[in-house]
């Protein structure tokens, strides 16, 4: 009850002005990404006894056409995109600093992380302690569990790149979104035809940060109307048929092993 009254007091205090549908998109995108990833763990025990960590997208192929729709990291980075801007320019309206807006930002996203990750290695710790696990069998279990928050590293880069690519979304629209298509384009080129794979990881921030800059256009209300939301999700769907059926990128949105390359 006292949970239930605290969760009813919280949702008399917020501001009407708020807008709460963005909130259950970022609460829905996360438990979607953390869930999602626990499920395609699976554990597997060789001859030996040696525990390993398999991905069920690699075990059950067509599973993989399920990403089309469970890929929900996009809306997590888009709705970042319209939370982002209204709270810059709210905070330019308040004469706050760039400095102070960047670490109330990332303090509001690092506070839960940290305390899921103290309690989570805390009680890995006691687990395996209590049962003996081997070093091996402990780091199995500790990267299935932290996979999934991958996005929040990505994201605390985003941040302060907002101010910047807010001026840049205001005064080129969406030229800027397409040039950071064109760059993870021309990454993946170099990664492909010549090898350079330590150069893959910059496509982290080119294509969250097109991704992010799309929440510009949402908050502006640029892609209202079911015949531009229709529209957008044709093209996108178009696109992803194209690209995975010609061979260019997988058909799964997540990283599937055994794959040269992967889409994460």
């Amino acid at each position: 009850m006292k949970t239930l009254t605290k969760a009813t007091e919280m949702a008399q205090a917020t501001p009407s002005t708020r807008n709460r549908y963005i909130d259950l998109l970022r609460v829905f995108s996360i438990f979607v990404v953390v869930v999602g990833h626990w499920l395609m763990a699976v554990i597997t025990i060789d001859g030996t006894g040696a525990i390993h960590g398999n991905n069920i997208l690699g075990m059950v192929p067509w599973l993989q056409f399920l990403t089309w729709g469970l890929q929900v990291m996009p809306i997590f980075f888009i709705v970042g995109g319209f939370a982002n801007s209204a709270s810059w320019t709210s905070a330019q309206a308040k004469g706050i600093g760039y400095a102070d807006w960047v670490r109330s930002r990332m303090s509001r996203l690092l506070r839960p992380t940290l305390v899921f990750a103290a309690v989570w290695t805390g009680l890995t710790l006691l687990f395996a302690h209590v049962v003996r696990l081997s070093p091996e069998t402990l780091e199995v279990g500790t990267m299935l569990v932290a996979v999934p928050v991958w996005f929040l590293g990505v994201y605390l880069l985003v941040i302060p790149l907002v101010p910047i690519m807010l001026r840049l979304h205001q005064r080129f629209g969406l030229v800027v979104p397409l040039v950071l298509v064109a760059a993870a384009a021309c990454v993946d080129v170099l990664v492909r035809d010549l090898g350079l794979v330590g150069i893959g990881y910059v496509n982290y921030l080119f294509v969250w940060v097109a991704v992010h800059q799309l929440g510009f256009f949402w908050r502006e209300g640029r892609t209202a109307g079911r015949f531009r939301a229709g529209l957008l999700a044709a093209l996108g769907l178009a696109s992803l048929i194209v690209l995975s059926s010609v061979g260019l990128y997988s058909r799964s949105m997540l990283g599937v092993p055994g794959e040269e390359f992967g889409n994460t």
